[in-house]
């Protein structure tokens, strides 16, 4: 696992793995992402007020297609479709490196990937060998009722034991860069860093959410968040809630 301090590190040290792993120069972003304000990372933004403004050139080989927005009626079937012309008309997939993803777009509007998107997205990258990025600097650490977002999507292929990253849980691409002697794009803490952030994780305040409709009244009411770690909390619970009020106000 590789701690950072900010969001567009973990995201610039991602593309950088996934560029080294696979031998490709290529990121693919999607539209109303967000995924820092470094150079690179404000290139991978679809924002350009306050973000790019007067801020180009931007960094190459970045390429952008439609997410799902069901509330603007593009579909998964249509984001698909786009990312398939988008192989045919700009960029060729095999030399694509990595697709980055936000399962809930923060910047953008708080989107919501549908259902069945991440894996069919999963699916495509893998017919192409094309690593894919899930980027929860916003959604993750409970933000949506389990730690990660991605946990509430089927199919999805994780590393790790949904907690914690543990240095155990090593994808191949990690596994390759440390085999080629290239440990500073794997490893960047030291030996105390594991242990103070799984303290971090276990300490973290979790509220008296003992209902759904409790749950709801503080979402809707947006007086504080709620995080559901508790055992007697179903998690499950809260990902509902959180998509019918992110859908009303995207």
């Amino acid at each position: 696992s590789l701690f950072l301090t900010t969001g567009a590190e973990a995201i610039e040290n991602a593309v950088k793995i996934a560029r080294v792993a696979t031998g490709r120069p290529a990121v693919i972003v999607f539209d109303n992402a967000f995924h820092g304000r470094t150079l690179l990372t404000m290139t991978m933004t679809s924002k350009v007020k306050p973000y790019k403004a007067g801020f180009g050139p931007f960094a190459p080989e970045v390429y952008r297609a439609p997410a799902p927005y069901p509330y603007r009626g593009v579909t998964s079937d249509d984001a698909i479709a786009a990312l398939e012309h988008l192989f045919k008309a700009d960029v060729d997939p095999s030399t694509v490196a990595c697709v980055v993803l936000e399962p809930v777009q923060g910047e953008g509007g708080f989107i919501v990937m549908p259902p069945d998107y991440p894996a069919r997205l999963q699916e495509l990258c893998r017919a192409h060998g094309i690593l894919y990025v899930d980027d929860e600097v916003q959604s993750g650490v409970g933000r949506t009722g389990r730690m990660w977002a991605i946990e509430h999507y089927d199919g999805v292929a994780m590393l790790g034991d949904g907690r914690v990253p543990r240095h155990t849980h090593k994808p191949d691409a990690m596994e390759r860069l440390l085999a080629e002697g290239r440990p500073h794009l794997v490893f960047a803490d030291h030996g105390f860093a594991g242990a103070a952030i799984e303290a971090g994780v276990e300490t973290i305040s979790i509220a008296d959410v003992n209902d759904t409709a409790l749950l709801v009244a503080k979402a809707q009411g947006r007086t504080e968040h709620v995080l559901v770690f508790d055992d007697h909390v179903d998690p499950n619970a809260y990902w509902p809630v959180f998509v019918a009020l992110t859908s009303q106000h995207a």
